[in-house]
């Protein structure tokens, strides 16, 4: 049986390589998601913008009338 400098190669070193692949995958996969909602925030971010410059008016209606619902909302749910 041949040993390498990290010692010998036993049944546990195929799981260990298996689960390092996985942590690997799943970094990967998390990273790609982030990257994904990243861009999805300053697409919605800059679309919010041109609303804004474009309809300052309806913005500011929809602004205070969200601010009256969700007002609304929490003193119904704070009694």
């Amino acid at each position: 049986m041949s040993q390498t400098s990290n010692g010998p190669t036993g049944p546990g070193e195929n799981q260990s390589g298996s689960g390092r692949h996985r942590i690997q995958q799943f970094a990967h996969h998390a990273g790609a998601r982030a990257e994904h909602m990243r861009q999805a925030v300053d697409d919605l971010d800059e679309r919010l913008r041109a609303f804004v410059r474009d309809r300052p008016g309806a913005a500011l209606v929809g602004a205070f009338a969200i601010g009256w619902l969700v007002g609304k909302l929490a003193s119904r749910f704070s009694r």
